[in-house]
């Protein structure tokens, strides 16, 4: 195990939560929808969880944790994309946007489960991964209700 590349991975899945926690706000502040909102706002407390557990893996594997939040491209402009429905409130263009940033996650998560990892960090990654992939499910969900009450 090269534990130079797993702390790497790690630490850029952490630069990720945090865009994504902060993104998970910024919708939540922004839709008037209150089952909308407090969805938004659990899950940007997952992310902070995320991040916290992140974080301590980070640590035991005897690496220093990124401080905060950066301008990783496609996580970034995720988040930046998402911004501009903000402007008309648009539910379902929201979600679809933010599906769109679940998927790269999943990406992400799946490129650092091809490396070679402790069990531990394995098992942690395969979680998170698994509960970002039950978020699409249940934001494809939304759209779909959202589309049939608009139609």
């Amino acid at each position: 195990m090269d534990k130079e590349k797993v702390i790497s991975q790690l630490n850029h899945l952490l630069n990720r939560t945090y865009d994504a926690e902060k993104g998970y706000v910024e919708a939540a502040n922004h839709i008037s929808s209150k089952s909308l909102n407090s969805w938004l706002q659990e899950n940007a407390f997952q992310r902070y969880r995320f991040g916290h557990e992140l974080k301590s893996e980070i640590k035991r594997l005897g690496g220093t944790p990124d401080k905060g939040t950066t301008l990783l491209g496609e996580a970034h402009q995720f988040w930046m994309n998402l911004k501009s429905y903000f402007t008309s409130v648009d539910e379902i263009g929201m979600l679809n946007e933010a599906i769109r940033g679940e998927n790269t996650a999943v990406e992400d998560y799946d490129q650092a489960l091809e490396i070679t990892l402790p069990v531990e960090t394995k098992i942690l990654l395969e979680d998170h991964r698994q509960i970002i992939k039950s978020n699409i499910r249940a934001m494809e969900r939304m759209v779909s209700i959202y589309e049939d009450v608009t139609a």
